[in-house]
């Protein structure tokens, strides 16, 4: 079985049948006995989208899946480095920490002078 990682998703891709598809889904198929509906799909519980064990997984509608992470990373975000609130893009909403690239640019330079001169 041929694994690969989506560069979109950072999720695990197998080739079943010449067609890739991501390996939680193809596992829940085969855990549950049956194929997956269009809408539905498989969350991961403790956020790794690599850890496909089965106690980690669940099947939950598409509304479900988008509600349960809006509610883990919520739209309205605060700045880290301006203190400003700012609407985080919706795709970015988990890793977005700044309100724009100059902020993001001010606050990985002060990061990385404090992880090379230990402040």
């Amino acid at each position: 079985m041929e694994k690969q990682l989506s560069p979109n998703t950072r999720t695990r891709l197998i080739n079943r049948g010449g067609k890739k598809v991501r390996e939680s889904r193809w596992l829940m198929e085969q855990g549950l006995g049956r194929k997956l509906l269009p809408r539905e799909q498989v969350h991961h519980i403790n956020g790794n989208p690599l850890d496909n064990k089965m106690d980690n997984l669940v099947v939950l509608d598409v509304k479900e899946h988008m509600n349960l992470h809006k509610a883990l990373y919520p739209e309205i975000k605060i700045c880290r480095y301006c203190g400003n609130e700012f609407i985080a893009k919706p795709h970015k909403r988990k890793r977005q920490k700044c309100c724009d690239k100059v902020c993001g640019h001010k606050l990985s330079t002060i990061n990385m002078a404090k992880t090379r001169y230990g402040w």
